[in-house]
């Protein structure tokens, strides 16, 4: 029996946020301002410290990937996320992507 846990953490970020704009959102769902931080950034910070979590993968737009590193990769580097390129069309594509990136170590994913 294993003493500890090893989780992945993977966030599936590679959609449009079409729903969330047609609610009238005026910035990406991940910018949104959750008492005082970035939606993104706030679950990340949460998920970074938990002893059990040893690696958290990030799964973009493989389109958009460039850009999502230059305005998030210094700050998601020091809570030490791995950015990776998610699928196009569906999440379980992006979903798929990110679980090639899961160190072998791991013995839970969560989603």
């Amino acid at each position: 029996m294993l003493d500890t846990q090893q989780i992945s953490i993977i966030i599936p970020a590679a959609g449009k946020g079409e729903r969330f704009d047609a609610a009238g959102g005026k910035s990406s769902k991940l910018e949104t301002d959750l008492a005082g931080r970035q939606v993104l950034v706030r679950a990340i910070e949460l998920f970074s410290k938990h002893p059990d979590v040893k690696q958290i993968i990030v799964a973009v737009n493989p389109d958009t990937i460039d850009e999502f590193k230059f305005k998030w990769g210094d700050k998601l580097g020091f809570l030490g996320v791995t950015i990776v390129p998610g699928g196009k069309t569906e999440r379980w594509e992006t979903v798929l992507r990110a679980i090639e990136s899961v160190d072998e170590s791991a013995t839970h994913i969560a989603v």
